[in-house]
């Protein structure tokens, strides 16, 4: 009965590194899963901003071509000619403003898109961590389990009174 005892400390041993490291590896795969879903999401969001910015440029584009639009009507009505200095020059300026203001939208669309695929970068890595911490769990269990038979495999050949060579 005690050379049985080494045995069935060996046997609960491996059994519960074989859990935890079972344990473990599911644990990073399902965290690497999760980075991975981060990194298409942040990935979608980016392509998002992008269009949300073309839109609100389209749309601020229709605005200020309205605004013209009004700017030359309002200047006809006066009477004067239009081709004058300060007619010329208002119409000129009001066309740079609305082409900066379509310039501004669409680097801020940019600039939030930037941001979505550097954390996508950063999730992306994070999966590749996390695969990794799996496959380092799986090794170290291996490498525990192959301690814990080798120690036992010493203990009892000590028990039986066998002589072991170093």
């Amino acid at each position: 009965m005690p050379v049985a005892i080494p045995f069935i400390a060996l046997a609960v041993t491996l059994a519960g590194t074989a859990i935890t490291t079972v344990k473990a590896s599911q644990q990073a795969k399902f965290q690497a899963a999760v980075a991975k879903q981060n990194a298409e999401i942040n990935e979608d969001n980016a392509d998002r901003a992008r269009d949300r910015a073309q839109i609100e440029a389209q749309d601020q584009n229709r605005i200020d071509a309205a605004i013209q639009g009004q700017l030359l009507a309002d200047q006809a009505a006066s009477g004067l000619a239009l081709g004058s200095g300060s007619f010329a020059l208002q119409r000129k300026g009001a066309k740079v403003d609305t082409t900066l203001n379509a310039k501004r939208r669409a680097q801020a669309g940019e600039l939030e898109a930037n941001r979505f695929l550097t954390q996508a970068g950063v999730s992306k890595s994070e999966a590749a961590n996390f695969k990794t911490a799996g496959k380092t769990a799986l090794l170290s269990g291996a490498l525990s389990a192959a301690g814990s038979i080798a120690g036992s495999a010493a203990g009892s050949s000590l028990l039986s009174g066998a002589k072991t060579t170093a």
